[in-house]
């Protein structure tokens, strides 16, 4: 896949993909929308800015997982190291890899254009597929330690799709770098202490829920102990959710007593007391939509329609 390409007319990434427009960038790598010569399908190619240890690791998790063909985890296509030509600029050796473009963005951006989350129905329906996804990472011993929303790509049908394994890891349970995003992660990660990386994955799921559900996170900053999470430290489930619901009446939510059960075991302070993903997926919260499927697929389609609608 390594290869020189030799015009500064086109931008090129190796000597097959052609960029066709920038789709985003961050800290660690930029993402193009490219097209592969003599091919008409579009795809997405992430491009890393310098060589670093979490980009093998990006790789080599992504090339484990596409052994299962999970389809809430994104598809590496390929992966290389070559020659990246931007127009008016240097060229450079960098390593990249090539993905299944997924077009409608991250969840995280609807969120906040929507500036609400998409409610408990709704949310029910996406985060099993998430769920779905994760339970395959967790059967393989794979923890991903950074999971929020702007990490859920949604394809063409809405689908959601786990991506940006940089702080993947297989997990040895006395893991201790730190890392993620301090918004959703447990206080355990402090990089002080070892932690268990699935136990970690748990509370960031519920992280996750609680914005994808409501539009507002259930804390800020953990590892301060501000913003309820004194009420998580103490276990004192009451208070907290007496905090939360006073903000959530506010803009006109109101939480299911099964929401409130299910994603205060998740957050517990203790690893060890926090569900694994099997036991999330048969909690009372889900019911609602499992009998939907079994009893009324009909009324189970519709709702899926109206998320991409949602979305649109």
């Amino acid at each position: 896949m390594e290869g020189i390409a030799k015009s500064y007319g086109e931008e090129k990434i190796g000597s097959d993909y052609i960029i066709k427009e920038k789709l985003g960038s961050g800290g660690q790598a930029n993402v193009f929308l490219v097209t592969k010569k003599g091919d008409a399908h579009k795809y997405a190619a992430k491009v890393f800015k310098k060589e670093n240890n979490s980009i093998d690791n990006e790789i080599y998790i992504l090339q484990e997982l596409k052994k299962y063909n999970n389809p809430y985890i994104i598809n590496i296509i390929e992966a290389g190291k070559g020659e990246i030509v931007r127009n008016n600029r240097e060229k450079k050796i960098l390593k990249y890899f090539i993905m299944e473009n997924y077009p409608n963005g991250n969840i995280f951006d609807y969120i906040y254009c929507r500036k609400s989350g998409l409610g408990e129905l709704h949310s029910k329906i996406i985060f099993q597929k998430i769920l779905k996804g994760f339970e395959c990472c967790h059967e393989h011993n794979i923890c991903h330690r950074d999971i929020k929303l702007e990490n859920l790509l949604l394809d063409d049908e809405y689908i959601p799709k786990i991506c940006d394994f940089g702080f993947a890891c297989f997990n040895s349970k006395d893991v201790k770098y730190d890392c993620g995003t301090k918004q959703y992660k447990p206080p355990e990660i402090n990089g002080k202490n070892n932690y268990d990386g699935i136990k970690v994955d748990i509370f960031y799921l519920a992280s996750t829920l609680m914005i994808l559900t409501t539009g507002l996170p259930g804390f800020l900053m953990p590892n301060k102990g501000d913003y309820f999470f004194s009420e998580i430290i103490k276990e004192d489930k009451n208070s907290y959710w007496k905090k939360i619901d006073s903000q959530m009446k506010a803009i006109g939510i109101s939480l299911s007593a099964e929401f409130k059960e299910l994603y205060f075991k998740m957050i517990s302070i203790k690893p060890e007391k926090r569900p694994n993903i099997q036991e999330i997926l048969n909690a009372p919260w889900f019911k609602e939509i499992d009998d939907m499927k079994k009893n009324n697929q009909e009324q189970f389609v519709k709702l899926e329609n109206e998320i991409s609608e949602i979305f649109c």
